[in-house]
């Protein structure tokens, strides 16, 4: 099996286990070992989608991604979870590594700024649009509610300006694409949790990223 497959898969069945923290507390132990099935296979679905945007756009500059769990993070993930009662989850715990493709031939030091901050936003932006689809969707099934936790909590902690996370590196490019990413993040979050706010604010808001990424986030054009 491969290290970076399994690498992965340890962290996903932490973070499944963390999202379902609260009801193996609150409710019986089968009904909370269902939800955590249900966890896993979710997040299975939107970390592989995230990564999968990664190495898409990384393809298209002639290199490769590589993810890797960070073990610190994944420790802090848990404290934090076991001290704010399963309220608090850190979403991002690991990080991408960029490399040369053994055709493609190039490397991290070899791209440019904006190359890597592109790679970069590509995992959390499409996590946010994930986010905004599941958010439309809960209100229609609200048991469906913990996508939507999950999209809007990988997007927003990927986006932490710190060199290990995807933020860190959308900081050094572009600061207003970071910026506008983590409000529209934030913005959905607040949303959401006024339902008619969202129905009448959501269409601005889409209307607003829609046009600065237009503005900011040229075409990426394959090599």
């Amino acid at each position: 099996m491969d290290f970076q497959f399994k690498n992965m898969a340890v962290g996903i069945i932490v973070l499944s286990f963390l999202f379902s923290y609260r009801d193996f507390w609150l409710l019986p132990i089968d009904v909370a070992f269902r939800g955590f099935i249900l966890n896993l296979f979710f997040l299975s679905l939107i970390f592989g989608i995230h990564e999968y945007a990664h190495a898409r756009v990384a393809r298209r500059f002639g290199c490769r991604t590589r993810y890797a769990t960070d073990w610190r993070l994944l420790f802090l993930a848990v404290i934090l979870a076991l001290f704010s009662g399963g309220m608090l989850i850190l979403a991002a715990i690991g990080t991408i590594a960029i490399e040369k493709a053994s055709k493609l031939r190039r490397g991290y030091s070899e791209l440019s700024r904006e190359e890597i901050g592109k790679i970069s936003i590509a995992g959390p932006l499409t996590s946010f649009f994930l986010a905004i689809l599941f958010a439309m969707l809960t209100i229609a099934f609200p048991p469906i509610y913990s996508l939507f936790w999950m999209s809007i909590s990988l997007t927003t902690f990927s986006l932490v300006p710190l060199p290990q996370f995807d933020g860190g590196k959308i900081f050094g490019w572009s600061p207003i694409a970071w910026a506008t990413l983590l409000c529209g993040s934030i913005m959905l979050w607040v949303l959401y949790q006024i339902l008619w706010l969202f129905f009448i604010l959501f269409p601005l808001l889409a209307l607003i990223l829609f046009l600065i990424f237009q503005r900011f986030l040229p075409r990426v054009e394959k090599l």
